[in-house]
């Protein structure tokens, strides 16, 4: 415990610093402190949670130094930092109060001027603060918004998260009010500055604005203000529960107040539902034992639902593209009627294509079809071995896809795989078990897998980054799900089952499994594309330039030789 010196007279301003292993920072907070607090109108009350880092040496040295500032100073632990103020409040005896934590510091004649201030007993001040960084640049510079009151702080996007916002180090306030409020929500570690504004407004204070330089908020990597996803879900929390108890005193911002919350609450939805998925692909936990993949192939052979019309436009034109670069030429093709096997997952038009490129006269048709359905229905006219031989590949691989031994009458001459193996809970396991069915000769086309990529890792954390980023900002870009059609893949099930049907999230070698068969050959392979429309990233990339050129997606043609 520390001492405590009483002064003859009540101070008119009580500053309380929390802190915790903040030796780093501490000593130029408490300067500022001591540097410009006039005798007996300022006492500072410092509580530390313990610190085991040379902090409370720090503190001792200070208390000792200015016995008449310091009044009371304890080195124990808390139960956080809104805990520690509380606490550090119940010993002030000023009228007004703030805190200043270890890490920020009030500008040279900062507090001079709130001084002044405060003896025009104003319910609370609000002054200027800046934000700095460790190179000592000022990296941002909020202003309150104008008028303060309960409808413009409860108006997130277009003010408080738009720069129109009161840094807690700038607001000063009657201590009987903070009182009469219960003083800070104890289980707030996020946002209990903001939450305490708008209870003060409740109560009816009166907010007075202060145009002068007072206060600095450092701004490092290890405040955990930096987590942004947890300090937004704490705002949405008592924002929301404080303009519905008293929308009396919302005036016209109550409607739009709600339509703002609600739009920051569905990103924060978005956001959790993305970075959760990419966290179970990187930390995967144990396979599900009763998830069966085959039902996964079964369900794309059987025709599932293809995506919106904007994803198949965007998909078909990657498709075609892909299968002009493959160059399939006659030599490649049998002579006789062709009988193929189609797996596709996202977007059946690839078929399409490949056929189109086909020699014709192998194939016996020509299809131009629209659509998915269309075309197999067109396939299987001409080419009835289609129709026939898919049924037969549907319950040998359900009987037993790695035991499989078509006959091989029932072998196929073209096997097309399109995001199927990313699809399935064992890409590596259904390429391995498709093999065995392709005739001697035949050809294996694999389209749209992800490869292992080195740079894959890193960009999901840029990316995490930046969705906590732009939860705040106001726009829906990257995370509102009208905004982008993939988001839809992100948001459908538990992030475990999502997993579990996407094994191969992180890339799938095709080149490495079909290489160590014997009787496989390679004849084309194409790497392509940057990390854009990766399963882990579910809209076009908006990263780094230099992801561009990662070739994250493959492309492969192989033969079974005979």
């Amino acid at each position: 415990m520390g001492t405590v010196t009483v002064m003859p007279d009540r101070p008119l301003l009580s500053i309380v610093t929390p802190c915790r292993d903040a030796a780093r920072w501490l000593p130029r907070g408490l300067e500022s402190v001591a540097s410009q607090a006039e005798p007996g109108l300022v006492e500072h009350i410092i509580m530390d949670g313990g610190s085991t880092d040379g902090t409370r040496d720090i503190i001792a040295a200070y208390a000792a130094a200015h016995p008449g500032l310091v009044s009371h100073w304890e080195s124990t632990p808390d139960g956080g930092q809104s805990d520690a103020i509380n606490k550090g409040f119940a010993h002030a005896r000023g009228e007004f109060g703030a805190w200043l934590n270890a890490d920020d510091w009030y500008e040279p004649g900062g507090l001079t001027a709130v001084i002044g201030a405060l003896r025009a007993e104003p319910d609370v001040l609000v002054a200027r603060c800046r934000f700095v960084n460790e190179g000592g640049n000022t990296v941002w510079q909020p202003r309150p918004p104008e008028p303060i009151s309960l409808g413009s702080l409860c108006r997130l996007r277009s003010r408080w998260f738009a720069g129109w916002s009161m840094a807690q180090p700038e607001v000063f306030f009657r201590l009987s009010l903070f009182r009469a409020a219960g003083g800070l929500n104890a289980d707030n570690h996020y946002s209990m500055d903001h939450e305490l504004w708008l209870a003060l407004l409740e109560r009816g204070a009166r907010f007075v604005t202060l145009e002068a330089p007072v206060a600095c908020m450092g701004v490092h990597e290890g405040q955990k203000t930096r987590d942004n996803r947890a300090t937004v879900r704490s705002i949405l929390a008592h924002t929301s529960a404080a303009m519905e108890r008293r929308p009396d005193l919302m005036g016209g911002d109550l409607a739009a107040a709600r339509a703002e919350i609600g739009a920051v609450r569905a990103k924060l939805a978005c956001a959790d539902a993305l970075i959760a998925r990419w966290r179970s692909v990187r930390e995967p936990a144990p396979a599900d034992p009763g998830e069966n993949w085959d039902e996964q192939v079964c369900a794309a052979l059987a025709g599932s639902p293809t995506l919106r019309a904007a994803q198949d436009a965007a998909r078909s034109a990657h498709a075609a593209a892909t299968a002009e670069a493959l160059g399939f030429t006659a030599q490649h093709a049998p002579a006789g009627p062709l009988r193929v096997l189609a797996l596709v997952r996202r977007d059946a038009m690839a078929i399409q294509h490949l056929i189109r490129v086909l020699p014709r006269r192998a194939l016996g048709i020509s299809v131009a079809a629209p659509s998915r359905a269309g075309l197999e229905h067109a396939m299987a006219k001409t080419v009835p071995a289609l129709a026939a031989g898919v049924h037969r590949a549907h319950a040998a691989l359900l009987d037993g896809p790695r035991a499989a031994d078509p006959h091989p009458g029932e072998r196929f001459d073209l096997i097309l795989t399109d995001g199927v193996l990313l699809s399935s809970p064992d890409g590596a396991a259904l390429l391995g078990s498709l093999w065995p069915w392709l005739a001697p000769g035949g050809v294996l086309v694999q389209l749209a897998e992800p490869r292992p990529t080195p740079n894959l890792e890193p960009y999901l954390r840029w990316l995490e980054r930046r969705l906590a980023e732009t939860l705040s900002a106001d726009g829906d870009i990257r995370l509102d799900p009208k905004a982008d059609s993939f988001l839809e893949l992100a948001l459908v099930g538990s992030p475990d089952a999502w997993r579990v049907a996407h094994t191969g999230a992180l890339g799938i070698d095709v080149p490495e499994i079909l290489g160590a068969l014997e009787n496989a050959a390679c004849l084309l392979e194409r790497r392509y594309g940057g990390l854009n429309f990766h399963p882990l990233t579910p809209f076009p990339c908006v990263g780094p330039a230099a992801l561009a050129g990662d070739d994250g997606w493959g492309a492969t043609v192989w033969t079974k030789v005979k």
